[in-house]
């Protein structure tokens, strides 16, 4: 089962990132900084690392500068109020353009093509 990371700091947008991905039946571990991330990066290797800028600014920033090398094999997505950064494929897109309704829908569909792929069997 594929894991990912959901760094969201003091988040207090509804739903969160976590809830909504936990609620589609992803293995999310939330995490409420860089710091935190970074340790776990040390014990467990996510599929996918989404951070919250709503609930942690900064973190984004501070966290793909930390991952170095790293970060070009975890692939790190980046929420903000209105639009995602993919930075596996260097492109922000806005909920509205991409066709979806809510910036939830976008991001179930982003976190969708990263990790659904790893759940279907090789043969």
């Amino acid at each position: 089962m594929p894991v990912i990371f959901v760094v969201e700091g003091k988040c207090t947008a509804q739903p969160s990132v976590s809830q909504v991905l936990s609620s589609e039946g992803y293995f999310v571990l939330p995490l409420t900084s860089t710091t935190e991330a970074l340790q776990t990066l040390a014990c467990v290797r996510p599929n996918l690392v989404v951070v919250d800028d709503r609930g942690a600014r900064a973190a984004a920033a501070s966290l793909r500068a930390a991952l170095g090398d790293a970060a070009h094999q975890v692939p790190v997505m980046v929420v903000h109020h209105d639009a995602i950064e993919d930075h596996s494929i260097c492109e922000p897109v806005q909920a509205r353009q991409n066709g979806a309704d809510t910036l939830a829908d976008l991001l179930l569909a982003r976190v969708r093509r990263h990790v659904d792929p790893m759940t279907v069997p090789f043969n």
